[in-house]
């Protein structure tokens, strides 16, 4: 419905909304945080329905009714996800198109008021605490605001010490998130779109870039770079992808030279192949993600492989901030194993190594003390090994622990390993580079570690080995 509103290319509408249609519904980030029932899908929905309001409003003969729609909208993707705050842009601007049309300030105020009491109302009723609670709903805004800006130092985002704003996102988005076609095409649909603006203020297209470029500028600067953060802009970028996609064949119908007229048939192939590569590509990759869910978690592959060939009775040991494996799987239970015990340093009883934790003369020892007691290291996703070595100047002994455990100088080796990427036709894509988020939750790389047989270290040699050379940071 957006697509077909868009007055530029209404001769082309139907064309453009199938296509957009088409892309969006193999959109890999879209089908994966749908498997989730993520909230940001829902985020996606309301922003979409507001910008649509706000384009209905532009041109419509019943202003107040979609005026009130989009403040509508506006109030349910603020109750969504606080996030959604910078969509008072779009209706600015949409107000503003109306007044450059009607030259009537009063009927644009009217609307723009109705607008923001509908936007309120809504927002305070779908989001009761807001009202109820205000001060501990201000908190914990301000809470994530602090995260996202990296002032609140919390162990799941270090991963993204060291990436770079804009180019991080930019390049999930193209490879992973929207896939490199459809990525490809809406790139090049925005370049087109801006440069299509510089003469056309008066588009409803206008309201869209608008969108893509304050929301995209906000959560691109972001210390955080969950690629879910971006969601709310896929539709838009897609819908942009499809207008550029038909201009481009259109252009492609009408080139007409003196060479080509021996050639002719060569005009609608180049048509279909270019439609083949950037449907077909989008499709595929789209595909190729779901098909991850044809194969049992790889958490669950990992458990399996626990109960068929460690003991029961063995001493096992996990990750802070990742699963402890195994999972219970069929008759199977993790009681059948014993996790690895020891006093952490406020002297509590815990499991798990506590790698996030300050590199410190204590965590080596923890370390060099715990270490021999174990028979099973299991890691069902990398978390922690890709992105603790993003800190080299925190974590030296941690990284010193990952080279020496990967190359089998802790006394364990890697006995098994468990991968599933996307794949489709026998092709597989290797998302390892991808942002965490796209393959931790549903297929991650899980590895296990298992002792020697003749385990070859003291305490106090574990110790030496993991402490040499080291110059620990301060406190």
């Amino acid at each position: 419905m957006l697509a077909r509103r868009t007055k530029q290319l209404r001769s082309h509408a139907w064309y453009v909304a199938l296509l957009a249609a088409a892309l969006q519904v193999f959109i890999p980030l879209h089908l994966q945080l749908s498997h989730f029932y993520a909230v940001d899908t829902l985020l996606a929905f309301f922003v979409v329905l507001t910008i649509f309001a706000c384009v209905m409003w532009v041109d419509s003969q019943r202003p107040f009714l979609w005026a009130g729609l989009a403040g509508v909208a506006y109030g349910l993707a603020m109750a969504t996800k606080f996030s959604a705050a910078p969509l008072v842009f779009s209706l600015l601007i949409a107000g503003w198109l109306r007044w450059r049309q009607r030259r009537d300030f009063f009927d644009f105020a009217v609307d723009f008021f109705w607008a923001a009491i509908l936007m309120v109302f809504v927002f305070f009723f779908t989001q009761p605490y807001a009202l109820m609670d205000m001060p501990n709903f201000i908190q914990q805004v301000s809470e994530q605001g602090s995260l996202v800006r990296g002032s609140l130092d919390l162990p799941y985002v270090r991963q993204f010490v060291g990436t770079l704003p804009f180019i991080y996102q930019g390049q999930n988005l193209l490879l992973w998130g929207m896939g490199i076609t459809a990525g490809v095409s809406a790139i090049a649909g925005c370049l087109w779109l801006l440069w299509f603006l510089r003469r056309n203020l008066n588009s409803s297209w206008l309201i869209v870039i608008v969108w893509v470029v304050v929301y995209g500028g906000i959560v691109g600067s972001f210390y955080v770079k969950f690629m879910r953060y971006l969601l709310p802009i896929y539709p838009f970028l897609t819908v942009i992808a499809a207008a550029f996609l038909v201009v481009l064949l259109q252009r492609i119908g009408q080139f007409d030279h003196h060479y080509m007229e021996r050639f002719a048939w060569l005009k609608p192939c180049l048509q279909a192949l270019l439609l083949f590569i950037i449907l077909g590509g989008t499709i595929f990759q789209g595909l190729a993600l779901l098909n991850v869910y044809s194969e049992p978690n790889t958490r669950i592959q990992a458990s399996n492989w626990i109960y068929q060939h460690i003991a029961p009775g063995s001493v096992l040991t996990y990750e802070q901030w990742d699963d402890a494996l195994p999972f219970p799987v069929g008759k199977h239970t993790p009681e059948q194993y014993t996790q690895a015990t020891y006093m952490d340093s406020n002297g509590q009883s815990t499991t798990g190594l506590d790698l996030y934790g300050d590199d410190t003369q204590a965590k080596a020892q923890q370390l060099a003390t715990l270490l021999p007691t174990v028979n099973v290291i299991a890691m069902p996703t990398d978390r922690l090994d890709k992105s603790i070595p993003r800190a080299p100047e925190r974590y030296p002994l941690t990284i010193r622990y990952y080279q020496l455990l990967f190359s089998g100088q802790l006394g364990f080796h890697l006995a098994a390993q468990f991968e599933n990427h996307p794949h489709l036709f026998g092709i597989t894509l290797d998302d390892s580079s991808a942002d965490e988020s796209y393959s931790v939750f549903d297929h991650p790389t899980a590895r296990i570690f298992v002792r020697d047989p003749h385990y070859p270290y003291t305490s106090q040699q574990l110790l030496e080995k993991l402490m040499a050379g080291l110059n620990l940071p301060p406190k």
